[in-house]
Parts: C-alpha cells; sequence; structure tokens
C-alpha cells in the first residue's frame, strides 16, 4: 500500500488496491520449514565456502553449519569401499541431505514451538 502511494498517489492507489485482490498462501509447516531450510542451507554453504578463514576457523564454521559433513564422511567411506571413484559425489550428495534433513528439522520445531506458544497465549 506504501509503495503504491509513493508510485501513483492517493487516489489511484486506493482504486488499484479495490481492484486487485490480495492472494493469502495458505502453505502447510511442513512446505515452510523446507523453504527455510533450503535457504539455511544456501547461506551455512555461503558462509562456509564462500568466505576465506584460517585452518581452525574453517574447520569450526564447518562443523557448526553444516553438520551433515561428519556423519557424511562417515556413511560415503562405508558405500565407497567397492567403488572408490565414485566417493566425491557420494560425500556431496549425502553432506547435502543430511544437512537439509537437519536444517528441516530444526525448521520444523521452530514453527510448530510458534504455532504452540500463539495458540497458548490466546488462551481457550
Amino acid at each position: 500500500m506504501i509503495f503504491l502511494l509513493l508510485l501513483c498517489g492517493r487516489d489511484e492507489a486506493t482504486a488499484l488496491c479495490v481492484t486487485i485482490q490480495c492472494v493469502s498462501l495458505y502453505l502447510s509447516d511442513r512446505s515452510r520449514a523446507a523453504m527455510v531450510a533450503a535457504a539455511l542451507l544456501a547461506v551455512a554453504s555461503c558462509i562456509v565456502f564462500g568466505f576465506q578463514h584460517g585452518f581452525e576457523e574453517q574447520i569450526g564454521w564447518y562443523v557448526i553449519l553444516l553438520p551433515g559433513g561428519v556423519f557424511a564422511a562417515a556413511i560415503s567411506d562405508i558405500i565407497t569401499r567397492p567403488i572408490p571413484s565414485v566417493e566425491p559425489f557420494v560425500f556431496w550428495s549425502l553432506l547435502i541431505a543430511i544437512s537439509l534433513a537437519w536444517y528441516f528439522c530444526v525448521s520444523f520445531a521452530a514453527i510448530k514451538a510458534y504455532r504452540w506458544a500463539s495458540n497458548r497465549r490466546r488462551g481457550p
């Protein structure tokens, strides 16, 4: 509404607001958590791989922001014993999948906690 007022004045903005129907997105909590998880994974990857850190700092950021890396390394060692040439693909696939699942669980729990707290505050 403020953007419309700045763009075309008060009368035209009112006319536009009357003719444009607002579409509200009714997304499930899983959909919201999946979008947030993808965004958090992208931000974590940019922080870990996009900025130059010292060696010890890089390990710290890697373990904290991409917790799937620890599990991906262990699982990929087991999976790639017969075929060692696919190790990079398996490792990176597992890293992304496990970290995405981790961020999804954290986001979903945060959304559910928010919903529970907001419903609790309203009362019966």
